[in-house]
């Protein structure tokens, strides 16, 4: 029968097996202690990175803030600003400038009486020389003057001095077409059909149609800009300005004679060049130009379309029943004639004229008769 119990030596081994353990579960529990430290730093060094974002965040969202109430702070003071530019901006056409210049004054007084409830004293008032010629473009024109006002804390009235600026728009206007303007405004090209209205920037021209010459005092010119003839009378004013030496009125165009000058036409050598009125053109109906007046025709004895070098052929009337030859006469074609003008002192002129010669044979002489016609 065994009896149970521990032995001295199994309690000395239990005893060592604790006392050998003790220093590992020490080691084990300062570990846990240094975790335990470890993960409260952890979470303390967390925390504080959280706070500065949290306060980043919070510096970020202020500025933002801000940045949006200067914003808006510069955006209400822009449009104030355009707001008080647009009461002092007009816009005008060229032939309103003379009437709005001369209400200048008026108006400056109106704008005073309205802002400072006073009337001003001594203001000064200079519109650009541009404006008061009625040229096309922007001006500004600063305003200056005394005002007599209420001013906060003083017991009477002061004198004080303002300055704002008008911003003046002129637009270009239409002299050759709009009907509206002012008589002084419209356009004054001569009333023909081969003289038109060219409108420019600020101004006028008148031209002439294509195909047609300017006539005296402005030969040869081809728009009013090229006449530097002093043809206008002197009480004529036009723009506000008087106006000596523009042609406008008395400028006129005339049909060139293209068949004066062998340049001007194509008209072969052996044709006659004939003008044609330039109303009378499909040209002029249709395209409102003259370049096309004249006819090509060939002279007697030649035909053909009379244009160019080979325009116009001879015609072999010794071939034609035409001929005047007598049946037993032979037929012969001549040489081309040539005239010369020795009044004008021309050189020789090659003005074919075609001509035949009929002639007569008899036994005893070779040449009898001849008969020479032209055709």
């Amino acid at each position: 029968m065994q009896i149970c119990g521990t032995t001295a030596q199994e309690s000395s081994v239990a005893d060592g097996d604790v006392a050998g353990n003790v220093p590992r579960i020490q080691e084990d529990r300062e570990e846990q202690e240094r975790e335990r430290l470890r993960q409260e730093e952890l979470m303390r060094e967390q925390a504080e990175r959280d706070r500065e974002e949290a306060e980043r965040e919070r510096l970020r969202q202020e500025e933002l803030i801000r940045e949006q109430a200067e914003r808006e702070a510069r955006e209400r003071a822009a449009n104030e600003q355009e707001e008080a530019e647009d009461m002092h901006h007009w816009t005008i056409k060229q032939s309103e400038v003379q009437d709005f210049v001369s209400k200048l004054n008026e108006i400056v007084v109106q704008e005073a009486v309205h802002n400072f409830k006073y009337i001003p004293r001594d203001f000064q008032l200079d519109p650009p020389e541009g404006l008061q010629r009625a040229e096309v473009g922007d001006y500004t024109v600063p305003v200056m003057f005394s005002v007599i006002r209420d001013v906060e804390g003083a017991a009477l009235p002061k004198i004080t001095n303002e300055r704002f600026v008008y911003r003046v728009t002129v637009e270009d206007v239409n002299e050759c077409e709009d009907e509206t303007l002012p008589k002084d405004w419209k356009h004054e090209c001569h009333e023909s059909d081969y003289t038109r209205c060219v409108n420019t920037i600020g101004a006028y021209e008148c031209h002439c149609v294509d195909g047609t010459r300017g006539v005296t005092p402005c030969e040869g010119s081809l728009s009013s800009t090229q006449c530097t003839h002093s043809c206008r009378d002197d009480s004529h004013v036009h723009h506000g300005e008087r106006d000596e030496t523009s042609c406008e009125r008395n400028f006129k165009c005339t049909p060139r004679d293209l068949c004066s000058d062998s340049n001007e036409n194509e008209c072969s050598t052996e044709a006659l060049c004939v003008n044609i009125p330039c109303k009378d053109t499909d040209e002029f109906r249709t395209k409102g130009t003259c370049l096309n007046t004249y006819k090509c025709v060939c002279r007697d004895g030649f035909e053909g379309s009379g244009r160019g070098n080979e325009g116009c052929e001879n015609v072999n009337e010794c071939l034609l029943e035409s001929n005047d030859c007598h049946r037993n006469a032979k037929c012969i074609v001549t040489s081309l004639i040539y005239f010369i003008s020795l009044e004008n002192k021309w050189d020789i002129l090659k003005i074919p004229t075609a001509t035949f010669v009929c002639t007569h044979t008899c036994s005893k002489n070779r040449y009898r008769h001849s008969s020479e016609s032209s055709k």
